[in-house]
């Protein structure tokens, strides 16, 4: 719903690309550097895609296909109504319930950051009913919806940047770290690894417990930044 609702508000703008990014987000790179990034590569959407294998699995599949009646209710805070909602899952299972398949659609999984186009962040926008329709009452939708939205509509021709690495994250044009973190948090250490990036963006950052290298990157960017227009 938040996604939407600041979609529906920056469409009306008509800006070049739209950026979701979290709080814990830095930029890697000076803003006129990620400007012409993006305009270089304008006929790109960048999203990040799971396999397909994990996407049908049916931890994934079930976040969609059935009704999940209490979770906006319960959060992880009440036990009762979080068993009741297994419950409710388990007798959907049994009455063979699926929204999916009732849809039409093949669900696709996959991070739920991303950089698109306004074409495609207007036909977001649009689906509103249907996404509402599909995916309220579900678990986790942030990283489904708009994947199997796209896929739908588009396959395969869904032109996304660095198609060989679907599963990267650099398709995402981000750097992110699920290797040695739920995710890797950067730190000090990590300065270079971060400045040679060839990604846009990085996640996460903690200010708290590490508020050097946040500085550290802000000022290298205002440093290049600061060149580039001498």
């Amino acid at each position: 719903q938040c996604e939407q609702l600041l979609l529906e508000e920056a469409v009306k703008k008509k800006y070049g690309f739209y950026h979701l990014l979290s709080g814990v987000d830095l930029p890697l790179k000076p803003a006129d550097e990620i400007y012409r990034f993006f305009e270089e590569n304008r006929e790109f959407e960048f999203l990040h895609f799971s396999s397909d294998d994990y996407a049908s699995s049916r931890e994934i599949y079930e976040r969609a296909s059935v009704y999940h009646l209490f979770k906006n209710f319960y959060g992880r805070e009440n036990r009762f109504l979080e068993t009741l909602d297994r419950a409710s899952i388990r007798i959907q299972r049994f009455l063979k319930i699926d929204r999916m398949k009732k849809h039409g659609y093949t669900v696709r999984y996959g991070a739920n950051w991303f950089s698109i186009s306004h074409e495609l962040a207007e036909y977001i926008v649009s689906q509103k009913k249907m996404i509402r329709k599909c995916f309220y009452h579900s678990c986790c939708a942030d990283e489904i919806f708009l994947h199997t939205i796209l896929y739908h509509k588009y396959g395969e021709e869904l032109p996304v940047f660095r198609k060989e690495l679907e599963s990267d994250y650099l398709t995402l044009a981000r750097l992110i770290d699920w290797k040695r973190g739920q995710p890797y948090t950067f730190s000090s250490s990590d300065y270079d690894e971060l400045m040679s990036s060839e990604a846009m963006f990085a996640r996460k950052f903690d200010y708290i417990s590490d508020p050097e290298i946040c500085h550290q990157v802000f000022s290298t960017l205002m440093k290049k930044s600061a060149r580039s227009r001498i």
